[in-house]
């Protein structure tokens, strides 16, 4: 079990110590009857420094505040827009018109987009680590096998290509669904591939952990007329967020051959978690415990993930 130990000691150190937190956004009320919106970008024993959406930094006496609260407002969102011609923009929207919509970036650049210049508007959950804006992982719903409970997001696609054998598509449905269809591609193999089939429903994050159930089925053609079947249900567990979190799973596998099923009594566990080093780097690590296997044969799975605007490796 050494290597379990060691792997719940690195992911714990990492989640304690992890920076990048997703942007809070507050609302704070001062004696003499201002209110002031904003994102909190810094919190000392004295006072409270906010930046607004004009990009105006305001520092705040604690002693002058009367009352504090979260918030949360479009105009405190990060947006990327991506225009015909090949631009990018990424600010928060501070006006719209009907000609026009003018965003600010993090440096304090206002931009002044065309409506009819613009292909595609998307929001993005960003990290604002010592004045660097960081963007949110594509690859986020899942680690190097095992899945996180975070969705992939409503009408959001991706395709993933493991080790060049197993390219698969994935899409979210709404807001919490999940799926995923893919082929196990080998050199050699003669007629049919292997075909595997996901689906996860993540239910509503409460505070930073979340849930999410599913089932991953894989289908292996063994001639012209059978096949042999193997599958996982599984629940998934999730504490952090979107830049750094740790997940625990339990499946319980089954099987088919023909049209007899086999379920398992007991469970697999799984251990993951994924930490965020950089704008483009994080470290994912992986532990599988399957039921009455000795340790020599529990895999134990860390990696590098670059991190682009639209892709990861």
């Amino acid at each position: 079990m050494n290597s379990l130990k060691t792997l719940i000691i690195y992911l714990s150190i990492s989640l304690l110590f992890a920076q990048p937190n997703t942007s809070k956004y507050i609302e704070i009320e001062t004696i003499s009857g201002n209110v002031i919106k904003g994102e909190l970008v810094e919190e000392t024993d004295e006072s409270y420094k906010i930046l607004t959406s004009d990009g105006i930094e305001v520092s705040l006496p604690k002693q002058a505040v009367k009352n504090i609260k979260d918030y949360n407002d479009e105009s405190d969102k990060y947006f990327e827009i991506e225009t015909y011609d090949g631009n990018i923009f990424l600010g928060k929207i501070i006006e719209e018109t009907t000609d026009n919509i003018k965003i600010l970036s993090k440096q304090g650049i206002e931009v002044v987009v065309p409506r009819t210049s613009i292909k595609r508007i998307e929001t993005l959950v960003t990290a604002n680590v010592q004045g660097e804006l960081w963007r949110p992982d594509p690859n986020k719903s899942m680690y190097l096998f095992a899945p996180s409970a975070y969705p992939i997001g409503n009408e959001n696609i991706y395709c993933r290509d493991f080790c060049l054998f197993f390219p698969s598509y994935n899409r979210g449905i709404g807001s919490n669904i999940s799926v995923q269809a893919g082929a196990l591609v080998f050199p050699g193999i003669i007629g049919e591939f292997p075909i595997i089939l996901s689906a996860k429903y993540s239910f509503i994050q409460r505070e930073s952990i979340r849930f999410a159930t599913g089932i991953l089925y894989a289908n292996f053609p063994t001639d012209e007329e059978s096949s042999v079947g193997l599958g996982i249900n599984f629940g998934t567990a999730t504490l952090g967020n979107r830049f750094n979190h740790i997940s625990l799973s339990l499946g319980w596998g089954f099987s088919r051959f023909e049209n007899e099923w086999d379920f398992a009594e007991e469970p697999m566990v799984v251990l993951a978690g994924n930490l965020r080093a950089s704008n483009s780097i994080s470290f994912v690590s992986e532990y599988w415990k399957f039921p009455n296997a000795p340790e020599e044969f529990l895999p134990l799975m860390s990696a590098v993930r670059f991190i682009g605007r639209k892709m990861s490796v």
